[in-house]
């Protein structure tokens, strides 16, 4: 049974502990996101990074099954299942994001045409391509998710609110690193894209905390 729940022939257990810990530090994001959307009715993901996420995770959550075991297929489902709502929160939300006129006019299908191109994106190159637990297409929406939230803070600075979800997104997927590199270290490509996301999310923090520390100055 333990077999079942989790894959001990082809990752150690640190691999499997500190993916599981990461796994679960997104379930936590997740919850303070859709604790923000309530509260103030705004979204503080990229509405292009929520689709394309919630395109892997449909494809990883619904479609595919990862090889690290049934607790791990569970946690993608739960990401899956979370994010139901952010999706929603981002049509409902997401528009004041948009700086062009064009865009705005057409938001949701502009949306809505965006997470469609990164499903059938993912749909057909995860059998082909992508390893046994979507390492390669995770780290790779992550760096996409990453760099977007650099773009959107530097065209809305006042985006980005919460410096425990900037840093929060930084460790969960950080501590993920160590299994995509116990079973993948000779993948070039995902060691970069390991390497890219965290470059950018440490970017992206030192713009949040820049941003407050200026916020306080004008103020004062």
């Amino acid at each position: 049974m333990f077999g079942e729940l989790v894959n001990l022939r082809d990752y150690s257990p640190l691999a499997l502990i500190t993916f599981g810990i990461g796994c679960l530090g997104w379930a936590v994001i997740y919850g303070f996101v859709i604790a923000d959307i309530r509260k103030n009715k705004s979204i503080e993901i990229p509405v292009a990074a929520v689709m394309g996420n919630f395109a892997w995770e449909v494809n990883w959550g619904l479609i595919y099954k990862t090889d690290m075991g049934f607790i791990f297929q569970a946690a993608y489902f739960i990401w899956f299942f979370l994010d139901l709502y952010i999706v929603w929160a981002a049509f409902k939300y997401g528009k004041p994001q948009m700086t062009s006129e064009g865009t705005k006019k057409y938001f949701n299908l502009v949306t809505a045409g965006y997470f469609v191109a990164w499903f059938l994106f993912f749909y057909f190159f995860i059998p082909e391509y992508d390893d046994k637990f979507g390492a390669l297409t995770g780290w790779l929406i992550n760096t996409h998710m990453s760099i977007l939230y650099i773009f959107q803070k530097l065209k809305q600075g006042d985006f980005g609110r919460s410096k425990l979800i900037a840093i929060l997104k930084f460790l969960s997927t950080g501590i993920c690193v160590y299994a995509a590199y116990y079973r993948y270290s000779d993948h070039k490509t995902l060691m970069f894209l390991c390497a890219a996301f965290a470059i950018a999310d440490l970017i992206y923090i030192t713009m949040v905390y820049k941003y407050e520390a200026n916020s306080q100055t004008v103020l004062s």
